[in-house]
């Protein structure tokens, strides 16, 4: 197996996990908000996606192909389902697109962080397993969330 195809195993499953249980809160549920201090259902998406797409141009070593509004929560004009799964699996798609760039050769290149590049270095293999983590960090959050309004997560069920 190449560091792109563990890498893109990695992201895969997040993808089916995060997508099911996305799929599976109801559209007026994308603005439960747990407490005022938190993000929405729908927030939490956006972000997950936004930094995807900013990580995953990075390691591309280009711009996001999208809009990441301030790069860590996504466009705030976009809170409908339909238009955060889209944006969502998209964003999927180009970070797994970014990590066929890596191999045995480029893996352990030493990377600014896209969010502090002057300061922080890391491989770039920790760039993308640290982002996949991440992911899975977010997708807890939304267990809970799916579990407040009565929904048990997909992969429970």
């Amino acid at each position: 197996m190449t560091h792109a195809e563990a890498l893109d195993r990695s992201y895969g499953w997040l993808e089916h996990q995060l997508l099911k249980a996305a799929e599976a809160m109801a559209a007026d549920k994308f603005s439960f908000r747990p407490t005022p201090e938190v993000r929405t259902f729908g927030e939490q998406l956006r972000h997950i996606a936004a930094v995807q797409w900013v990580v995953g141009a990075w390691l591309q070593g280009d711009k996001p192909l999208a809009d990441v509004g301030d790069g860590d929560n996504g466009p705030p004009s976009m809170t409908d389902k339909a238009e955060i799964l889209h944006y969502l699996r998209d964003s999927f798609a180009f970070i797994r697109g970014s990590l066929k760039t890596f191999n045995k050769h480029n893996a352990l290149e030493i990377i600014p962080h896209p969010y502090d590049p002057t300061n922080t270095k890391l491989a770039r293999i920790s760039l993308a397993t640290g982002y996949a983590n991440h992911g899975w960090n977010h997708y807890g959050q939304i267990v809970v969330y799916l579990r407040m309004n009565g929904v048990v997560p997909p992969p429970s069920d």
